[in-house]
């Protein structure tokens, strides 16, 4: 819920003066200093008098409008946020009948997020000398120009970024077949990375390989909402995850480093680097896609044919999973296709999607001991 409220405040911040933000119209917003954030000034008077008055009203909008009388027993709502006409008892029982519609759809989506952080309940030690611990539950197209950098689910879609300059571009895709249903092309000049949803705000977070430059967009229409630019390790991007527990980015730079970004401040480090050690002992080179899992980071690693099961708080490979079965590495030569690149969640969170860099094939696949 304070995840809700900050993604509420941050469009607040970006409608302030929007003419028509119907929060902006109420006169009693703004008293003080209308020019720096004026729900803050009367905010607590303007949530404690609609409490207070919760039974004579349900729609809190315009409500000191001259027109408007509150207490007309045909209009005690207020006034359509849209039309700016009264409404009448009919249209505000609508309203409040989607409202709750929402309020499950929230309650929904939080129980989502609290099961994404449950730990397996299995705790045994998962090695690449175990050779194959992962069923595969079916095979899926996907398309062979695609050189996949990033793939992350939400909201039942399924999105990918690609790599390459004047290649690279964010696309939807069917989790149902793994055909593309839409797509935004970057610009010829970049090179696009890591992508993760951050369902708060129903946007999409985009890394890019070498210009230390990132972006935000809708992901309901793919409209560019901001950029900010980042440093690493590396100074490059190359995976990325969210992480709501802490609300959270979790990015890779090809180091065995991950840095983690406050979703509100993207590309500022909110707490020092992570350093990341595989079972062997050994500093985690070339880490590349991310997805954030049962309360841990899952992780490709560049030219391994390889899964790795992170510690998000002591950066420790508590599993390593042997992925050269899934699609053997002389059968994708054959087919002119790359590496393992790009995990996802997938709507029942007991499975994951995973692909390559030019496969022509994407599968949804169960892994031994996390479920």
């Amino acid at each position: 819920l304070l995840h809700a409220q900050e993604a509420l405040q941050n469009w607040l911040e970006e409608h302030a003066h929007d003419e028509n933000n119907p929060f902006m119209k109420n006169p009693n917003f703004g008293k003080g200093n209308p020019k720096e954030k004026p729900w803050i000034y009367n905010r607590t008077k303007w949530l404690a008098n609609l409490e207070k008055n919760k039974d004579k009203y349900h729609f809190y909008t315009n409500m000191t409008d001259p027109k408007f009388k509150p207490y007309d027993p045909k209009y005690s709502g207020g006034l359509n946020p849209t039309t700016h006409e009264k409404m009448d008892l009919e249209q505000l029982d609508r309203i409040k009948q989607g409202m709750t519609g929402n309020l499950t759809k929230i309650k929904d989506f939080l129980n989502g997020l609290q099961a994404n952080e449950k730990l397996p309940e299995s705790k045994e030690q998962i090695t690449m000398s175990m050779g194959k611990r992962f069923t595969v539950v079916r095979e899926m197209t996907h398309e062979t120009s695609a050189f996949t950098e990033g793939l992350t689910f939400g909201n039942g879609k399924l999105f990918e970024s690609t790599g390459l300059k004047k290649q690279s571009r964010v696309q939807e895709l069917d989790p149902s077949t793994g055909m593309v249903i839409r797509k935004k092309a970057m610009d010829s000049n970049l090179f696009g990375e890591g992508l993760t949803f951050v369902p708060v705000e129903n946007r999409l977070y985009q890394l890019t390989y070498k210009a230390r430059k990132g972006f935000v967009y809708s992901a309901s229409t793919f409209e560019l909402v901001k950029t900010f630019d980042f440093t690493s390790t590396t100074n490059e991007g190359w995976g990325l995850t969210y992480r709501a527990k802490t609300h959270e980015l979790v990015m890779s730079d090809g180091s065995p480093y991950l840095h983690f970004w406050r979703v509100s401040n993207p590309g500022i480090e909110s707490r020092p680097k992570l350093k990341i050690t595989r079972q062997n002992g050994r500093p985690a080179k070339n880490i590349n896609e991310l997805e954030y899992y049962k309360g841990r980071i899952l992780a490709n690693v560049w030219y391994q044919d390889v899964i790795l099961v992170i510690n998000p708080d002591t950066g420790e490979v508590e599993r390593e999973y042997d992925f050269s079965s899934l699609w053997p590495k002389q059968e994708r030569r054959m087919a002119g296709a790359d590496v393992l690149n790009g995990i996802a969640i997938s709507e029942s969170l007991e499975t994951l999607y995973f692909t390559g860099k030019n496969w022509k094939k994407m599968f949804e696949v169960k892994l031994d001991g996390m479920n």
